[in-house]
């Protein structure tokens, strides 16, 4: 069974991302042995925010990981330029707010309507 790590940049006490966080346990874990971390990076740790690159470099690096290594998965043009910057895939999921057609004008392997398309993508 493969193994998938969801890192989590961030706490998850909002309502609303534990509820995602939740989701994604219970769509892909049937799958896959489905490990969830909470990365926790505060301001104190970085000196620029999305979509400059510093975070999601210092997370790679926490976990040993070159940017070629990770997919990022995000909702938002601001997570696609993030990935952009920082050298990772990406994945647009449009479970936000952002219509597919922001998403035109960055790099992407994949844009998933919802995450069951995602989690096709992945062959999870």
């Amino acid at each position: 069974m493969q193994r998938v790590t969801v890192v989590c940049v961030g706490k998850l006490k909002e309502r609303f991302y534990a509820a995602a966080a939740a989701e994604y346990v219970k769509r892909l874990g049937r799958y896959c042995r489905l490990e969830l971390v909470e990365l926790i990076i505060g301001w104190d740790e970085v000196s620029r925010v999305k979509p400059d690159p510093e975070g999601l470099n210092l997370a790679l690096a926490r976990f040993g990981l070159e940017p070629g290594q990770a997919l990022f998965c995000g909702d938002t043009v601001i997570d696609a330029a993030t990935a952009q910057a920082g050298g990772c895939d990406f994945c647009a999921v449009l479970n936000g707010t952002t219509r597919r057609e922001a998403f035109a004008d960055y790099p992407h392997v994949y844009i998933a309507e919802e995450l069951s398309q995602l989690q096709r993508f992945l062959k999870l």
